[in-house]
């Protein structure tokens, strides 16, 4: 083989490397972006729960509320739409974001003592967005006169994602 042709060879090669090598670190950044891309939704998801919560646990009084429903199931509420929200819902606004929520009564503990009065448990379902939290919240609300009566701590007991 002569100078010239080797040398061509060699330029040949050189550059099919290169155009590899180049893929390849294309291919690299498109992932990496990608990657930004999935944690920054994740992020922005987690503070919107991160917001919600604080929402919720901001509904603490249940009281002079009008917004009770009959005990719903989750999945129900989680298939209402934003005008079923909008219309059957208590609303507010955090930030600029609107908020909606309904409490469901769950009854009352004659024996749960909150304060000298009767435990009563609330849940409420908050739709914050795209988010939909629920939480148990039990407050007094009547005197209580039980033989063996319990402690109940006020406030919420729980919360969960739907």
């Amino acid at each position: 083989m002569s100078l010239s042709k080797s040398k061509g060879f060699t330029l040949f090669v050189v550059l099919i490397f290169l155009q590899i090598f180049s893929m390849m670190g294309l291919y690299g950044l498109t992932t990496v972006a990608l990657i930004i891309k999935m944690n920054q939704d994740e992020w922005q998801r987690e503070v919107n729960v991160d917001n919600a919560r604080t929402v919720l646990y901001g509904l603490t009084t249940i009281d002079g509320l009008n917004c009770f429903i009959p005990i719903t199931s989750p999945s129900a509420l989680a298939k209402q739409t934003m005008d079923w929200w909008q219309s059957n819902a208590c609303s507010g606004n955090s930030a600029g974001n609107p908020y909606y929520y309904v409490v469901e009564s769950l009854g009352k503990d004659a024996c749960g003592v909150i304060g000298g009065q009767i435990a009563a448990y609330y849940r409420v379902s908050l739709r914050f967005g795209t988010i939909l939290l629920q939480g148990t919240l039990a407050q007094g609300d009547e005197m209580a006169s039980c033989d063996q009566p319990h402690h109940v701590v006020a406030g919420y007991q729980m919360w969960r994602e739907i």
